[in-house]
């Protein structure tokens, strides 16, 4: 097993990491630099419906998002961890799972309650396993819907605010 050590920067990270175009990393990569301080640009991406929904989501938290179609590019200004703003409604995250997953563990160490859909088939999918862990970090996070069998969680996922002074812990799943 490879061991990877991360040490904290006195600076800013600079620098460009060339990635494959694909949705999933284009979704993680949309997350990132909404995260950071300041602007990034994300050069050869995939437009899919999926990372629009990502997109438009984190654009109703306040991330401010422009693309460039002709070039293939998005730039991001990125608000940091703590400066996202509660949305104005539910966060539909479309028939994006990862829009759903990545959302619902950024939106948990926020101060704000917010809630994500979905639609189509992934309004019935259980997401015990994507709210378990979130809860053992500490997170206040439950699900709306009732699937077909007994205890099974689906959206409409409700994410609570983290309470004052608390974080979520670091655990091993």
């Amino acid at each position: 097993m490879t061991s990877l050590v991360v040490h904290p920067q006195a600076k800013p990270l600079v620098g460009r990491v060339p990635v494959p175009a694909d949705r999933a990393i284009t979704q993680r990569a949309l997350v990132l630099a909404a995260l950071t301080d300041g602007f990034s640009t994300l050069r050869g991406h995939t437009f899919t419906e999926e990372t629009e929904c990502t997109r438009t989501c984190l654009s109703k938290l306040g991330v401010v998002i422009e693309a460039s179609k002709e070039e293939k590019s998005l730039r991001v200004r990125g608000v940091g961890i703590y400066g996202l703003v509660p949305p104005k409604g539910p966060l539909d995250c479309g028939r994006s799972m990862t829009t759903l997953a990545l959302l619902a563990g950024v939106l948990s160490a926020q101060d704000f309650e917010s809630e994500l859909t979905v639609s189509g088939e992934l309004a019935r999918e259980p997401l015990q396993h994507l709210i378990l862990p979130l809860r053992e970090r500490g997170a206040r996070v439950s699900a709306r819907g009732r699937g077909p069998l007994r205890g099974d969680a689906t959206a409409p996922l409700l994410v609570g605010a983290l309470p004052e002074d608390a974080y979520l812990t670091g655990i091993e799943w």
